[in-house]
């Protein structure tokens, strides 16, 4: 989507809702995109890859997990998790335990 994106000269801007392994895999994937229109002198909100955070409570993005809070910095960034392989973050197993719903028989 976004070689053909940038291929048309259209930014892309990825929106990501729900928990915190979808905003790791996002800023993941962000971290990847190119400058549009490419230049040497990035500007930030102008041609700097961005991507959409909700900043509501949200339990499933605060709580599952273990040692991983996003937030914005005073620069209105937020860090892409680079501390482990993969997305660079550990699921808390139980406390995603606490969000399953059974189904019914």
């Amino acid at each position: 989507i976004s070689t053909l994106a940038s291929t048309f000269g259209v930014s892309v801007v990825p929106h990501v809702w729900g928990s915190g392994v979808s905003l790791a895999a996002g800023l993941q994937a962000v971290a990847t995109l190119p400058l549009t229109p490419h230049t040497c002198n990035p500007t930030y909100m102008e041609n700097e890859p961005v991507i959409e955070f909700d900043r509501n409570p949200n339990a499933l993005r605060n709580e599952i997990l273990l040692g991983n809070q996003f937030t914005l910095g005073d620069d209105g960034a937020i860090a892409v998790p680079m501390d482990m392989p993969g997305l660079g973050i550990q699921v808390d197993e139980d406390a995603v335990k606490k969000f399953h719903v059974p189904m019914g028989n």
